[in-house]
């Protein structure tokens, strides 16, 4: 996921603060980067998620100022791997 130093830092805090465990995939093996804060289709940091869940949505794709991805990079984002790096799994 790219995230900022900051949104990066932030994520730990979240987490230890609330004592949060990385919810595991509900597809199984093979899928062990599905995003650890998501339970089902329920997001459990969605008032803290990070810019990149702000921005997503499938309907934004046909909007005119849609930001994707790549653009975020651009914005000193890093590539995260959730369960490794926030929750030190793996």
């Amino acid at each position: 996921m790219p995230l900022s130093a900051e949104e990066k830092t932030k994520l730990k805090e979240i987490v230890k603060k609330r004592k949060l465990k990385p919810i595991k995939s509900i597809f199984g093996i093979g899928f062990e980067d599905s995003c650890p804060f998501l339970n089902g289709n329920i997001c459990t940091i969605y008032e803290e998620r990070p810019e990149i869940c702000r921005t997503f949505t499938c309907k934004k794709f046909n909007e005119k100022n849609y930001e994707d991805t790549d653009s975020l990079f651009i914005k000193k984002r890093m590539l995260v791997n959730l369960r490794k790096e926030i929750f030190e799994e793996g």
